[in-house]
């Protein structure tokens, strides 16, 4: 749970650094990079990571979540759907990190 308030952090430490016509922008995109990032991870991303694949991307055994609901996630003992949002902060926080790359050098 600590990671995914690490976003709002994050948000508020951006806007920190910028100029104060761009703080809401900046902040916002931290924030609206939770919900579009999270969509294409339940989506596809968890496959590709995390299902029996090749030697560099996985397959597509749990796209759109399928087959993941009565599961236990391998030897953690955690159901399958929590181990994919618990997964799921960190590829929020990096997306939120991405976007700090790009402050103040758009419009």
């Amino acid at each position: 749970a600590f990671v995914l308030f690490m976003t709002p952090g994050l948000a508020f430490f951006y806007g920190g650094l910028v100029k104060g016509e761009n703080v809401l922008n900046t902040m916002m995109m931290c924030i609206i990079s939770m919900g579009v990032v999270a969509l294409p991870w339940c989506l596809v991303g968890f496959s590709l990571a995390f299902s029996e694949g090749n030697t560099f991307v996985g397959g597509f055994d749990y796209v759109g979540l399928s087959n993941l609901e009565a599961e236990v996630w391998g030897e953690t003992g955690l159901p399958a759907l929590l181990f994919v949002g618990f997964q799921m902060t960190f590829v929020v926080i990096a997306g939120a990190i991405i976007s700090g790359a790009v402050v103040e050098r758009m419009r």
